[in-house]
């Protein structure tokens, strides 16, 4: 009886632990993934659908993959809990109090890197 118990947990712990590793993988490939990316000029990207404007107060939610398309106006700050990327069609300047990444800022990559300008300047109001 002491033999079959043993190898019944012998063979019952590793299917477990393939198991719960494949569970751990699949969540954290799909919590990884991004949403679609939208643009900032896009009112439809903003939860109250308007662009923000001068002296905003901007959040990039987790669940929000932005692409900065166009120069804003002055921010009051811009907090990123999602993604933000520049875009690399034309040069682009970001100007804000402040900037507090809590999620993703990309002006290029490695594999492709920004070719145009990018200007993130911090003011003191």
């Amino acid at each position: 009886m002491r033999k079959r118990s043993l190898l019944f947990l012998s063979l019952l712990v590793p299917a477990f632990l393939v198991l719960g590793g494949y569970t751990v993988v699949k969540a954290q490939q799909k919590a990884s993934t991004p949403a679609s990316a939208k643009r900032w000029s896009d009112a439809a990207t903003w939860p109250d659908k308007k662009v923000p404007g001068k002296d905003a107060v901007v959040t990039i939610e987790k669940d929000m993959n932005v692409v900065l398309d166009v120069t804003p106006p002055a921010l009051r700050s811009l907090t990123i809990n999602g993604k933000l990327s520049f875009a690399d069609n034309k040069d682009l300047e970001l100007t804000t109090e402040w900037v507090m990444v809590h999620g993703e800022l990309e002006i290029g990559t490695e594999a492709k890197p920004h070719t145009r300008k990018a200007t993130i300047t911090l003011t003191d109001n």
